[in-house]
């Protein structure tokens, strides 16, 4: 969470930011999204540096030609990352190689949400969520969509097949996955979390040898695990989110 963060620590973000990075975050014009901005940024390369000795402003990053960002191959560390963030928190992903994505949205007070499923989500998504009552529906809504956020991202390429026509099934004990066309449910691996009772956080992760991950969430601030809502069977415990 970084809604108590103070100009200190703020401060201290910015410091271990390239000066692209904070170009960037004073472009923002809200204070609070400069602090998301800066605490998202510099909670991912701190969190690089745990892994190797490399010091956290040293990190260079690109982005594809999609926007997704990863880690230059001039420092010669095989990591997939990602980043996200809502008002207040901020989350990242890393992953040693593979793909991986992560979202965190907080959860929505709109009383369309129906109309925006009906043009987003599967038929078997919107089947769960027109079963659920009303706040319950709000938390499921997030849920599915913070997955599908996750996903995209992971793929880094924009996937183009319409999102009505692919989607999750949280309607059981286990996450289910029904994947768009062309792609391999099996090769993918998902977790849910909720970081606080109003925010909902994803990650999606493929392998490049398509085994299973088990997927890791760790608060930063207070280096305490977080137990998944719903995830995939997994088997190692590689790829890892904090927030």
């Amino acid at each position: 969470m970084t809604s108590e963060l103070g100009r200190t620590e703020f401060e201290a973000h910015l410091s271990d930011l390239s000066t692209d990075e904070i170009a960037r975050c004073h472009r923002f014009v809200h204070t609070v999204d400069q602090r998301d901005y800066a605490a998202a940024h510099a909670g991912l390369r701190r969190a690089l540096s745990r892994y190797t000795p490399k010091r956290p402003i040293t990190w260079q990053f690109e982005r594809s030609a999609q926007g997704k960002p990863f880690v230059s191959p001039a420092m010669s560390a095989p990591y997939a990352i990602n980043l996200s963030h809502t008002r207040g928190l901020v989350a990242w992903a890393i992953a040693p190689q593979g793909d991986v994505g992560i979202d965190v949205e907080s959860c929505p007070s709109s009383p369309d949400l129906m109309e925006l499923a009906r043009q987003n989500f599967s038929t078997k998504e919107v089947r769960q969520l027109a079963a659920c009552a009303p706040d319950a529906m709000r938390i499921l809504f997030i849920e599915l969509w913070t997955l599908k956020e996750a996903f995209v991202k992971a793929t880094g390429d924009g996937i183009t097949v319409d999102l009505s026509r692919w989607g999750f099934r949280l309607d059981r004990p286990e996450l289910l996955f029904d994947p768009p066309p062309g792609i391999a449910a099996h090769e993918w691996t998902f977790a849910l979390y909720a970081p606080t009772a109003d925010t909902r956080m994803a990650i999606a992760a493929r392998r490049a040898d398509a085994s299973p991950w088990q997927l890791h969430a760790r608060a930063w601030d207070s280096d305490r695990d977080l137990a998944p809502l719903r995830a995939s069977p997994h088997v190692t415990r590689e790829a890892s989110g904090g927030f």
